[in-house]
């Protein structure tokens, strides 16, 4: 939902380009309140009559996982660095419903958790002299030569809920990005990258198991670019 664009889709002027954190900051829970969709037609030269839909970002996710079983008792788990205003999403597959426990389009006017093992990850990456949100799989495959020296230090500011909700004492993701450059300075590289692949994969592994013992669901989907590199 509410996909990166460029500001001159906007109905009002803002610095954002994702219309998400418009929606956010101007408290308007309505995609097509803030988006220009006869301006995105034309410019991408659609039929004026093409009908254009918003779908939140987690859900698309979840169903690009859950399409392709055939289950009918089943968590949908996603995890990246954010979208829609969430980094995670719950969904649970029973009885031919699939509700949402966390992460739809209820939390998109609220404030944001600082709580992205996505973000933690990508700021990792960066730290190594890595381009974010692009070479994240170079952490993944370095992971398997190290030690997870620092991972003590990254996985004591994070914690699981007993809803398996995950969350951070991090101020905000300002004071994340400093704490692990500061890990990471004078680390060896592969050893960051393990220590903050096991955490992705510590965390991650706890919040699904506490999601499915809450469920009791017997299957599991997993989709986004946090399972990408759980390995």
């Amino acid at each position: 939902m509410k996909s990166i664009y460029y500001r001159a889709s906007f109905q009002i002027n803002e610095k954002y380009k994702d219309i998400s954190k418009v929606m956010n900051r101007r408290k308007i829970s309505v995609s097509s309140d803030v988006f220009k969709t006869s301006f995105f037609l034309k410019e991408n030269k659609f039929p004026e009559n093409t009908k254009v839909f918003f779908c939140n970002h987690h859900y698309a996710h979840a169903l690009s996982a859950f399409f392709y079983t055939d289950w009918d008792n089943a968590l949908i788990y996603t995890a990246d660095a954010g979208g829609d205003n969430v980094q995670y999403s719950m969904h649970v597959f029973k009885d031919d419903e699939l509700q949402c426990l966390y992460g739809g389009d209820e939390w998109l006017l609220q404030p944001r958790s600082i709580d992205s093992l996505g973000l933690a990850y990508s700021y990792a990456t960066e730290a190594l002299g890595f381009i974010p949100i692009r070479h994240e799989g170079k952490l993944t495959g370095l992971a398997a030569y190290g030690e997870p020296t620092i991972y003590d230090e990254i996985a004591g500011h994070f914690s699981v809920s007993d809803s398996g909700r995950i969350n951070s004492d991090f101020q905000d993701y300002k004071a994340m990005k400093n704490e692990i450059f500061r890990l990471a300075n004078g680390t060896p590289r592969e050893n960051v990258a393990t220590s903050i692949q096991k955490v992705l994969e510590d965390f991650i592994y706890l919040s699904v198991n506490r999601v499915i013992e809450q469920s009791k669901v017997e299957y599991l989907a997993l989709a986004a670019g946090c399972l990408q590199m759980y390995v």
